[in-house]
C-alpha cells in the first residue's frame, strides 16, 4: 500500500517572459514571490420575491486576478531591464509560469507591467515589486523547468 504521501508535488515555479513575439521563454531570475493566476467565474443572484432562500446561478464569464510578483532587483539583467522597459513603455509581455513537477499544469498568459516599484530594507538586497495585468485568456500549459 502506497503512502498517503506519495505522488504530491512541490510548490516550486518558475516565471518565463517574452518581450519580442518570439516562442522564446527564457526565465526571470532572482524571482522570490509570484502570485497564481485566478480564475473564478461570476455568479448571479437570481432569488425571485417569493423565495425562502437566496437563489444564485453561475454565469459564462470568468474574473481574472492581476498577479502581483517580487523579485531580487539586478539591474543588468536582461529579464529585468525587459520588464522595466515593458513597464516604462505599457508593452505587452508574454508569460509562462512553470512547476518543477512536468505533471502540474502551468500558465501562459499577455500582461502589462502596472507596477515596478522598489522595495528597501537595509537587511536585505534591492528588490522590486510588480504587478502584472492580464490582458489575454489564461491557458494552461505543460510545465517545462
Amino acid at each position: 500500500m502506497a503512502a498517503i504521501i506519495d505522488g504530491l508535488s512541490d510548490s516550486q515555479h518558475i516565471l518565463k517572459i517574452s518581450t519580442d513575439g518570439a516562442a522564446t521563454f527564457i526565465k526571470v531570475p532572482l524571482l522570490t514571490n509570484i502570485d497564481m493566476p485566478e480564475m473564478k467565474k461570476a455568479i448571479d443572484e437570481i432569488t425571485t420575491t417569493d423565495a425562502r432562500n437566496t437563489q444564485k446561478v453561475v454565469v459564462d464569464f470568468i474574473e481574472i486576478n492581476d498577479p502581483a510578483f517580487e523579485l531580487v532587483y539586478k539591474p543588468t539583467d536582461p529579464q529585468h531591464i525587459a520588464l522595466k522597459a515593458a513597464f516604462d513603455n505599457n508593452e505587452v509581455v508574454q508569460c509562462e509560469i512553470h512547476f518543477d513537477d512536468p505533471d502540474v499544469s502551468g500558465y501562459a498568459f499577455d500582461g502589462t507591467i502596472s507596477e515596478f516599484s522598489n522595495v528597501t530594507d537595509p537587511k536585505k538586497k534591492l528588490r522590486k515589486k510588480g504587478t502584472i495585468v492580464i490582458g489575454s485568456n489564461v491557458t494552461e500549459i505543460t510545465s517545462a523547468p
